[in-house]
């Protein structure tokens, strides 16, 4: 349990460990060392639950001469703020299917950014090296050995899986800016319409 000083309507909360005999005459076991018994006092909170669309506001204390209760307030939640958590978890989430890995004929190709980075400077060399006949690559499952046509093939299935994670994102941001209530972008489910990925289509909302 926590205990607090009344301090002019601004409660300053401690924890403790040493005997304090309270107002109504309990002892406590455990108060700080050394500290001033009077004005010592219980300390609760009266904290509501959440929904999405509210939050927490100001605190309002109250002293009744035996407990010190923080009564806090709750309000309506801003809405470009709420706009802008959900857009916040909605790249996240793009960010995830969009580096989560793909399949490309049976191979699964790691599209996390440095993975991208090296498809796409590969498949620049092969355009200016005709005469390389084949390139290995490693995927997840071991390197495999492709032909500058089988290479190009790869390399566009992850540009295209990448160009779809923002072309979706880009539908869904588009989407939560015209909603107009905070209780529509806070029930607004931006999980439909992705490409698929190996993993990462769990990502945090």
């Amino acid at each position: 349990m926590k205990y607090a000083f009344w301090n002019d309507g601004n409660p300053r909360v401690l924890r403790t460990n040493k005997n304090v005999t309270l107002p109504n005459g309990a002892v406590l076991l455990s108060v700080t060392h050394p500290i001033p018994e009077a004005g010592l006092f219980a300390y609760v909170e009266d904290r509501p639950a959440l929904v999405p669309t509210r939050r927490y506001g100001a605190t309002n204390c109250v002293n009744d001469g035996w407990t010190i209760t923080a009564k806090i307030a709750v309000e309506d939640r801003d809405l470009d703020h709420v706009r802008g958590e959900k857009w916040a978890a909605l790249a996240a989430h793009r960010y995830a299917v969009e580096t989560g890995g793909i399949d490309v004929d049976g191979h699964p190709i790691d599209t996390d950014r440095e993975s991208q980075a090296g498809i796409a400077a590969k498949q620049a060399y092969l355009e200016r090296h005709a005469d390389v006949s084949s390139v290995r690559w490693k995927t997840r499952s071991g390197f495999v050995s492709y032909s500058h046509a089988a290479f190009a093939d790869m390399s566009a299935a992850v540009l295209f899986h990448v160009q779809s994670c923002f072309d979706t994102e880009a539908a869904h941001a588009e989407a939560i800016g015209a909603l107009e209530t905070v209780k529509d972008i806070a029930n607004y489910d931006f999980t439909s319409g992705w490409p698929e990925a190996l993993d990462g289509r769990a990502a945090p909302v």
